[in-house]
């Protein structure tokens, strides 16, 4: 089913949900198209008075996979490094058997904090 040949009064949450469940792309391009569908469709609403209601707002999100986890290379550890500046100062590297994590904790320096009252 597609979208596109329908008037805006005639959407249904279950219409946009049918169509994003058709797209060939991942859950996380479709709950994209859903963010931008809510919006468009929610200044119809809003601003133009195009409609009454809003039907992707009950439409579901697609459960999207967990975020990766990624390290940076030799190189990109290098660079990163390198453009560090004297307010920040980092800890690093933890090791596992012959595996080396890089863990960067960048704290950044601030001005002593003043207060009022007894020490």
């Amino acid at each position: 089913m597609t979208l596109g040949g329908r008037r805006l009064v005639e959407l249904s949450a279950a219409d946009i949900g049918e169509a994003l469940d058709q797209l060939t792309c991942g859950a996380a391009t479709a709950n994209r198209y859903l963010t931008v569908l809510k919006h468009v469709l929610s200044i119809a609403r809003r601003e133009w008075e195009w409609v009454v209601d809003n039907p992707a707002t009950r439409a579901r999100a697609r459960k999207e996979p967990r975020g990766r986890l990624r390290y940076l290379s030799e190189e990109e550890r290098r660079r990163l490094l390198a453009r560090a500046t004297s307010t920040t100062r980092m800890a690093a590297a933890t090791t596992r058997g012959d595996v080396t994590d890089h863990v960067l904790v960048w704290v950044v320096s601030a001005p002593p904090v003043l207060t009022c009252g007894r020490h």
